[in-house]
């Protein structure tokens, strides 16, 4: 089953190998996961693939579409690339990752995925599962961006995460420091600084570059390699739509990815 939403660009539509229904969670049933064209894709263009996590206590329509406005942030970006997110542990107090915490998990929701994002939005299923993935977790999302990081059965050079450390501080040290070329954007508060500052001393230890502060918001691919951490006052709820940056993905994704469209020129 698919639904389209106003626009037609955004569809909710339910996958088989979304997160749930999940052996290891009896009483999560929700299969949903949103799909997103965003505006700057172009026939035969590259684009990228965000994968969006979000936190406990969610939903898809209240907390990825509307609250953050996910879909809204990815195409005031400018970037050519489409958003998935997966409905997780549904409007509960709960972080468990579902399929996504099996080994190639990840790999599998972005293919079927794919194969529904051809089927309704005419993109060439072959060039998404060939494109650039980029991870943005908000919270309790933390658990399946670091199972996809670390054995999502693709390859992923770029993550943002929103306030979203409170464990696997060493998985997310141990995919940073297996690649220099990679990149962790982290915009935190009071709630997750622990964990963010105990990842820091980690990647400290491995030889990774840590700053403080943000990459260059109007510079594509200014990410460059290693870890940004940016200390926030905002309320931990309102982290994903009012950063600051305002709008994190719209304001941060250039600088993870690049502008591809920039490049070709």
């Amino acid at each position: 089953m698919t639904e389209i939403l106003p626009g037609g660009r955004t569809w909710i539509a339910s996958l088989e190998s979304a997160p749930f229904p999940w052996r290891g969670a009896p009483g999560q049933r929700c299969s949903e996961v949103l799909l997103h064209a965003g505006a700057a894709l172009r026939p035969g263009e590259d684009f990228a693939v965000v994968l969006w996590l979000h936190g406990q206590r969610a939903t898809l329509r209240r907390d990825v579409l509307a609250g953050p406005a996910a879909a809204a942030q990815l195409d005031a970006s400018g970037v050519p690339a489409v958003l998935i997110a997966p409905q997780l542990a549904y409007d509960a107090r709960d972080s468990c990752p579902g399929k996504l915490e099996e080994a190639g998990g990840m790999a599998r929701l972005l293919d079927e995925a794919a194969e529904r994002l051809g089927a309704l939005a005419g993109i060439d299923p072959g060039a998404a599962r060939r494109a650039e993935v980029v991870i943005v977790a908000f919270s309790g999302g933390y658990r399946a961006a670091a199972s996809c990081l670390v054995r999502g059965g693709r390859p992923v050079r770029s993550a943002l995460l929103l306030d979203a450390i409170y464990a696997r501080e060493r998985w997310f040290a141990g995919w940073l420091l297996a690649d220099p070329a990679r990149s962790l954007v982290v915009i935190y508060g009071a709630s997750s600084a622990p964990g963010t500052e105990a990842l820091a001393r980690a990647l400290a230890l491995g030889g990774a570059p840590v700053r403080r502060g943000l990459p260059a918001r109007g510079d594509p691919g200014t990410a460059g390699g290693g870890a940004w951490l940016a200390r926030v006052p905002t309320e931990h709820g309102a982290i994903p739509a009012l950063g600051p940056p305002l709008r994190p993905l719209a304001a941060l994704l250039p600088a993870l990815l690049g502008d591809r469209r920039a490049r070709e020129k």
